[in-house]
């Protein structure tokens, strides 16, 4: 079983962005909290979906029970219809 901390930078390596896990109530999941299973995939989803439909098809359904947020390349929060191509450019500038 892995840390947040760990997943969450595997996230940011496979899918390109910043994801940040969330509990259900909105609070912040501290990075050193344990019992996670690995982020399971090893391509990045594609460039035209959005971020509710990252969430829905790929993050609730390894990590049940939690939520997450998804930050932009100056650490800002993500609306849900923003498409993912969309967030990865905002890393590069």
């Amino acid at each position: 079983m892995s840390k947040i901390g760990d997943v969450e930078r595997k996230i940011r390596r496979i899918e390109g962005f910043t994801a940040q896990f969330l509990y259900l109530d909105g609070t912040d999941v501290r990075s050193d909290k344990t019992g996670l299973p690995q982020y399971h995939y090893d391509r990045a989803a594609s460039h035209d979906i959005t971020v509710d439909a990252w969430k829905n098809t790929r993050f609730k359904k390894a990590f049940p029970g939690y939520d997450v947020r998804v930050l932009d390349g100056r650490r800002n929060l993500v609306q849900g219809n923003t498409r993912l191509g969309t967030v990865r450019r905002s890393y590069k500038r």
